[in-house]
Order: C-alpha cells, then sequence, then structure tokens
C-alpha cells in the first residue's frame, strides 16, 4: 500500500487525490504518513486542488489531535499523534505556502483566511 500511495503521488495526476484521500482514514499510521506525504506532491497543483487537498488533511490532523488533547490520551493516540505531526505540518507548510503550527492554529488560519483566499 505504502508503494503505492508514493508512487501515486509522485504522479501527480488529480485524478488519483481522492484515492489518496481514502487513506487518511487508515487504521495503520504509517500509511497515513505516506499518503499525507503523497499529497504534498501535489503543491504545484492550482490553489482549488490544494484547497480540497488542504480541508481533507486538516479534518484528519484535527481529529487526531483531538484524541491527543484529552487529559488522558491513550497509548494509540500519543503514538498516532506523534507519527503524523511531522508529516501533517511539512505537507500543510508544502501546499498552502503559510507557516504556522499545530491543529488548532491550522483550523483557525484555514476558516479566517484560508478557504477564503483566491490564490495560495
Amino acid at each position: 500500500q505504502q508503494r503505492y500511495l508514493s508512487a501515486a503521488g509522485k504522479l501527480r495526476d488529480e485524478k488519483n487525490i481522492g484515492n489518496l484521500v481514502k487513506y487518511l482514514n487508515n487504521k495503520d499510521s504509517n500509511t497515513i504518513k505516506t499518503a499525507i506525504y503523497a499529497l504534498g506532491f501535489y503543491n504545484e497543483s492550482s490553489t482549488k486542488v490544494r484547497k480540497e487537498i488542504v480541508k481533507d488533511l486538516l479534518k484528519q490532523y484535527s481529529s487526531i489531535a483531538s484524541a491527543y488533547d484529552v487529559p488522558s490520551p491513550s497509548t494509540t493516540a500519543k503514538e498516532r499523534y506523534q507519527t503524523l505531526f511531522n508529516p501533517f505540518e511539512s505537507t500543510l507548510k508544502k501546499l498552502t505556502k503559510q507557516e504556522m503550527q499545530g491543529a488548532d492554529v491550522w483550523s483557525k488560519w484555514w476558516r479566517k483566511d484560508g478557504k477564503k483566499k483566491k490564490e495560495w
């Protein structure tokens, strides 16, 4: 799966984006990580395409961060967050050309500015 995801991202064929996004909900954190990085290859796509990818990434990133931010997160939630933090951050920065950090900060930026801007 991970080889397929990586190869699909490198092709930069926008028809593959939907399939890559599906893997953001995989049970295996390494598979999710590969899908996140694969989506980062679309950094030269149109703003419209990148916005769709960012929206999907933020949805999953927020979910994973929420499970981690509870008072006593499970070991699985901790491991998942720690495995996926850097991939989410680097891919979001690559796609949006923005510099910030943290799921809450990204979500706030998306709601306030990101989705409204015509160009990134």
